[in-house]
């Protein structure tokens, strides 16, 4: 095996004489002394460096715009560019076609004119026509209407004078909106607050109870000194105890920090005798 390995070598790098002679002469001219190796070396370098040098051609002139794919951006955005001009070229020169033919009719007197109005006189039209009177119809209309309403109370709660002097005034318990309302399942109302909001007490009164709900955050109840009592649930952290006095628009609670930024539901009841009431009868929301 090894023999056979040094005779390989042996055989690539034995050089072979290449003469050329004259033919009239048979002078040698010149000659040159080659092997197997060296040719095949002679070859790779060769290709090596034509390869070099047709890249740095391609690549350093212009002709790489000629290789399918190759695209530069500042090429795509000139042709972008002309894309947007030539649109707008040929428009321009439809509109100038469109006034040459106007021009070109109204010349030779061939200008016909459209049957159909445009949107701006036929409003100017209608608008002419309107009348700026009443009519007798609209008159004796608006004369019931407002007679009929004038001294109309139906709709208005008539209290007497001595139930609205012992009525009592509420203040509002948080400042938000108002989501639901009595006689829609539970005995109080729902108020839409900001987190952070501050939880008031709408009269003046003596905290009961204060205590974290099961279900409903924390909750708060106040006697009032009419009788009434007043509850809080879903009120966040309360700032009042048991047995503690307060007054109308004390602050007794805090509302809680919703995690995901949304709106906190503040549940407010107003009860008397044992009885749940309406708090919109009382407090204006």
């Amino acid at each position: 095996m090894k023999g056979r390995g040094s005779n390989f070598f042996q055989k690539i790098r034995f050089k072979y004489k290449i003469f050329i002679l004259n033919e009239n002469t048979l002078e040698e001219t010149f000659h040159f002394r080659l092997s197997q190796l060296s040719l095949f070396l002679f070859v790779c370098i060769f290709t090596l460096i034509s390869f070099v040098l047709i890249s740095v051609i391609i690549f350093a002139t212009p002709l790489k715009h000629f290789l399918p794919g190759y695209a530069d951006v500042s090429t795509k955005k000139d042709l972008i560019a002309e894309t947007v001009r030539i649109d707008s070229l040929s428009h321009s020169v439809e509109l100038q076609m469109k006034q040459l033919n106007l021009m070109k009719h109204v010349i030779n007197g061939t200008l016909t004119f459209d049957t159909l109005t445009t949107a701006d006189s036929v409003t100017i039209a209608s608008w002419a026509d309107l009348p700026l009177e009443r009519s007798v119809e609209e008159s004796e209309f608006a004369k019931k209407f407002e007679e009929e309403s004038m001294y109309n109370l139906s709709s208005i709660d008539v209290v007497s004078p001595e139930e609205a002097s012992n009525r009592p005034v509420f203040m509002k318990p948080a400042d938000g909106t108002l989501l639901r309302s009595v006689g829609q399942g539970m005995p109080g109302v729902e108020i839409s607050v900001k987190p952070k909001s501050a939880v008031m007490a709408v009269s003046d009164g003596r905290v009961i109870l204060s205590e974290p709900g099961m279900f409903d955050g924390s909750v708060i109840s106040v006697q009032h000194d009419n009788g009434f009592v007043s509850v809080y649930r879903n009120a966040g952290h309360p700032l009042k105890g048991v047995n503690e006095r307060v007054l109308a628009g004390d602050v007794i609670a805090i509302t809680d920090e919703a995690a995901d930024g949304h709106m906190e539901q503040l549940s407010f009841e107003l009860w008397k005798d044992g009885l749940p009431l309406d708090p919109g009868e009382y407090i204006v929301f």
